[in-house]
């Protein structure tokens, strides 16, 4: 049987009504709309295209020069496209001027809207209103927003997920606003794309340059995210951040690119500007859970480069990751905040680089709010005042390695309980910078707080290195000039190295001092283990004192103060350094008035004795 093959004359402008023929007898048709349907040829530029949930596709030229407005056109084809659902809107490459945003609103319960451009910054849609003097004019109304997607008026209550949207997908597309500031109301500055109400809702690979405030917004989205976009010069006008999420559950934030200011590596000045913002803040009851922020490089913002928070009393932000992130010359890497009552549960903060800002991690919510946190693993480098600071309760500080913090390399606040901070290193942190002794780790709540592990170098505290923890143990301390109270107000100091001293002036009775190794403390000034008068109780035993240095005729190993008694000491080891026969220090010295002291099986060697 011979193959028959039918050409037919090109159609350059085909009107949607040309039939194609098979020649096999049934005279079957395909139209150009079908045939590109089927085929996605995609849109050239210039053009819109509608595909609709029955197959059909409409195309629509617009203006492409940055300067007409377009919004009249693309908002029809929106609306077809809201009411015909599953639809595919696609922009085709080209600079489309809107002289203001729309909301499309779609039935509740629709599913598969689909906006797309062509990617790579090729699909601009730019904010552009002015007057007939060329002269910028307000956003109206609600008019702000590019693209507000949502359900018909009234919204669905929270949690009703069948009266929601379903699959609102949006990908490479521009957004761009070229007046952020004239085109600010008073109240509100340009977004990009806010999206509301939707199971599986995904904004990915979208630019956002110079919008005024959000460029990608979630409110009450249950499962997906916000992927592969970038954001520049914005916020440009307002103080909110570039991506934000609010009353979400299970989403993702991740391998976004976020610079705040357009000339890089200058901090924006708009105060309250960051990044990404994670809040709860409207007032309504609702909680929000399962976000992870992962993979993002973000600089320059005023306040954070992720920002946490959680206003509303009675309702809990939890099971939130934020993970390997680079943030850079930022306000605060990573803030929390919140109102009493806004609980914030099993956060998670690891991995992340940070250099360059005023802060690093800083968590000011209430700690009886703030449980079960996990910061681990951090690069901390290069920072104003304080490496982490966290008001949190039965958490873990593990494994952050902190550089030059000169404030505190770790602050928990007087809201902390039940924490362990451990591993890791702290290097050129502490110091007077601020205007007031600083130290390297500091709890101003004792209850449960264990150090254990931590090295700390080149230490910068004129006092205390580690003050105030419950219990320190195996931790190797150096600081440049050695104190006589380099850990103090502890109530079990056990196996640390240290080049200082131990002071438990403020810690209650009944401590323990046990297998600690002080030695090299060519600064140190009088006792290397202070027992103050008001003190009681304490058991000092297997530690190995080093007091050996020249001139320095007042130091003593162990120095009971008048008053303080009912102590055991045993069994440690003090060395010491004589001149002749006398030695330059006392080495155990007890100042306390009567026999209620137990000073036994301690050994003194002597530096000038063979």
């Amino acid at each position: 049987m011979a193959t028959r093959v039918t050409t037919w004359t090109e159609i350059t402008a085909p009107a949607g009504t040309e039939s194609l023929a098979a020649d096999d007898g049934a005279n079957k048709r395909i139209t150009p709309d079908t045939l590109k349907a089927y085929c996605r040829s995609g849109v050239g530029p210039g053009q819109m295209s509608v595909t609709k949930a029955d197959g059909t596709i409409t195309f629509t030229n617009l203006i492409a020069d940055g300067a007409t407005d377009n919004r009249p056109t693309i908002f029809a084809q929106m609306n077809i496209a809201a009411a015909n659902m599953p639809a595919i809107v696609e922009f085709g490459p080209g600079d489309y001027a809107l002289r203001g945003g729309m909301e499309v609103e779609m039935a509740p319960g629709s599913r598969g809207l689909t906006i797309l451009g062509a990617g790579g910054a090729s699909t601009r849609l730019r904010f552009h209103k002015r007057n007939g003097a060329g002269q910028t004019e307000e956003l109206v109304g609600t008019q702000f927003i590019m693209f507000t997607l949502k359900t018909t008026t009234p919204e669905p209550t929270v949690g009703d997920f069948p009266n929601y949207l379903q699959d609102i997908f949006v990908d490479g597309i521009d957004f761009f606003d070229d007046d952020p500031v004239g085109h600010a109301t008073a109240t509100e500055e340009s977004h990009a794309i806010k999206m509301r109400h939707t199971v599986n809702g995904i904004i990915n690979n979208c630019g956002a340059t110079d919008l005024g405030d959000e460029a990608f917004d979630l409110n009450y989205i249950a499962g997906g995210g916000i992927t592969n976009c970038r954001t520049f010069g914005t916020p440009a006008a307002g103080a909110g951040g570039s991506v934000n999420v609010q009353f979400c559950s299970d989403i993702i934030i991740s391998r976004n690119v976020c610079q705040a200011n357009k000339i890089i590596g200058t901090r924006s000045s708009l105060v309250g500007s960051a990044a990404i913002a994670v809040e709860q803040v409207s007032g309504l009851p609702y909680n929000q859970s399962n976000i992870v922020i992962s993979n993002n490089v973000i600089r320059d913002f005023e306040r954070a480069g992720v920002y946490l928070n959680n206003s509303v009393t009675g309702t809990n932000s939890k099971n939130i990751i934020v993970s390997n992130n680079t943030i850079t010359n930022c306000g605060d890497g990573v803030k929390v905040g919140g109102s009493v009552g806004g609980e914030i549960h099993q956060v998670n903060i690891i991995g992340n680089t940070i250099n360059d800002c005023n802060n690093g991690i800083r968590a000011e919510a209430n700690g009886a709010d703030c449980l079960r946190w996990n910061i681990s693993n951090n690069l901390i480098s290069n920072i104003a005042a304080i490496g982490i600071q966290a008001d949190v309760s039965q958490s873990t500080i593990a494994d952050n390695v902190i550089n030059s913090a000169p404030s505190n390399g770790i602050l928990l606040g007087a809201n902390s309980y039940d924490n362990t901070i451990s591993g890791g290193s702290l290097k050129s942190c502490g110091g007077t910078s601020l205007g007031s002794n600083k130290s390297d780790i500091q709890t101003t709540n004792s209850r449960n707080t264990l150090v254990d592990g931590v090295t700390i170098l080149a230490s910068n505290s004129t006092s205390a290195v580690i003050n105030g923890p419950e219990s320190v143990r195996n931790c190797s301390v150096n600081q440049v000039a050695s104190k006589n109270n380099q850990i103090s107000n502890a109530r079990q100091v056990v196996n640390n190295f240290l080049n200082g001293g131990i002071s438990i002036q403020n810690s209650t009775s009944g401590s323990v001092i046990s297998g600690n190794r002080m030695e090299n403390m060519n600064t140190l000034n009088n006792s290397c283990i202070l027992l103050s008068s008001e003190k009681d109780r304490v058991t000092i035993t297997g530690n190995y004192i080093d007091c050996s240095t020249t001139n320095l005729a007042a130091r003593k190993a162990i120095h009971i103060q008048a008053g303080s008694t009912y102590h055991i000491i045993s069994n440690n080891i003090v060395k010491i350094v004589s001149s002749g026969s006398t030695p330059v220090a006392d080495g155990i010295k007890d100042d306390s008035v009567g026999a209620t002291n137990i000073i036994e099986n301690n050994q003194k060697l002597d530096q000038n004795t063979p």
